[in-house]
């Protein structure tokens, strides 16, 4: 083979490796929408948050389940949810503690599945993420009350997302879930309900 066949060979080679889409590290911050109001008067809630998913990969940036175009995130997701939670309690008036600490309520959430996926097209991408949640919340007293949040999103788009553009998708479909949760009739009476 002459040389340069050889290196029209290896320039073609790295420019396809370097049209592969790469791993992509998202950070998980939801940002409820959440009036502030007293309707916490200062009960104490012990928030413990868990990510229930069986595998922490979030998705591909490829199509191809398993490739090594990973969407992940950046640390525990449960780190950045509790975040959000104790942002939205507190605007509600409430004193978010410890998992351990003794207190009023205790408010458990679990990540029960984050999923995104990419459909290839023609001239543009569909971009599918879909996510289930769930909340617990105790009283003292033995009362208690479970619900559960869904939240979906499809995207249609004529570029690969970038991390930046995926890490807020990604947010927007966990905070309409924290959101829906949280503002959940039986949920909110079960945290701001008499003290018992």
């Amino acid at each position: 083979m002459a040389p340069r066949a050889v290196i029209a060979v290896l320039m073609l080679a790295l420019l396809v490796a370097g049209c592969a889409p790469g791993s992509q590290t998202v950070r998980l911050e939801p940002r409820p929408d959440v009036a502030r109001s007293d309707e916490g008067q200062g009960i104490t809630v012990a928030l413990t948050v868990e990510d229930r998913r069986d595998d922490p990969v979030i998705g591909f940036r490829d199509g191809e389940r398993g490739g090594e175009a990973r969407i992940e995130p950046y640390e525990d997701p449960a780190l950045g949810i509790r975040r959000g939670v104790t942002r939205a309690l507190e605007r509600r008036g409430f004193e978010v503690v410890a998992a351990g600490v003794p207190a009023d309520r205790r408010l458990h959430i679990a990540l029960e599945a984050l999923q995104y996926e990419r459909q290839a097209g023609v001239v543009t991408r569909g971009i599918h993420l879909e996510g289930r949640m769930s909340a617990r919340v105790e009283r003292g007293d033995g009362d208690r009350y479970t619900g559960k949040a869904r939240a979906r999103s499809e995207r249609r788009l004529v570029h690969s997302p970038s991390q930046t553009e995926n890490e807020q998708m990604i947010n927007e479909v966990v905070t309409r879930m924290l959101e829906r949760l949280l503002d959940e009739a039986p949920l909110r009476e079960m945290l701001a309900g008499d003290r018992r």
